[in-house]
């Protein structure tokens, strides 16, 4: 998979995640995109997605494929001007989440988990505003 790295997470970094990872045995990949301001994720292709640095506002829509109890992540980079919005489909949940902040040079990262029935993508946690 091009622009595909696996990766562990170190232990004690993320707690939550890393238990979580480490329970269900996973190993996350990450898939670097290039910026793009109406994008369709496939966590087929790496469960965290990073896109390049944000340089205007992105809708992320629903993913290519709903797999119960799959992760689905994202790594969003403002860019020098910050102000960067993301918004996402309404299949992904993210009420009780942090609000995302979009100061510039800051780094925001979301996590889902498709939910049971495969109808949903359950917000599980939002680090944001960390310098880059």
């Amino acid at each position: 998979m091009a622009g595909t790295q696996k990766m562990r997470y170190h232990p004690g970094i993320i707690t939550v995640v890393d238990d979580l990872v480490d329970r269900l045995g996973l190993e996350l990949g990450i898939d670097t995109i290039a910026f793009n301001a109406n994008y369709t994720p496939d966590h087929e292709n790496g469960s965290i997605k990073e896109m390049a640095a944000l340089t205007g506002a992105v809708t992320v829509n629903a993913p290519l494929v709903n797999t119960k109890g799959a992760l689905l992540g994202f790594i969003w980079v403002q860019d020098g001007v910050g102000g960067r919005v993301v918004t996402y489909n309404a299949i992904y949940k993210t009420g009780g989440l942090a609000a995302f902040v979009t100061t510039l040079s800051t780094v925001t990262i979301d996590l889902f988990l498709c939910n049971s029935a495969a109808t949903a993508w359950r917000g599980l946690f939002r680090v944001t505003g960390q310098a880059i």
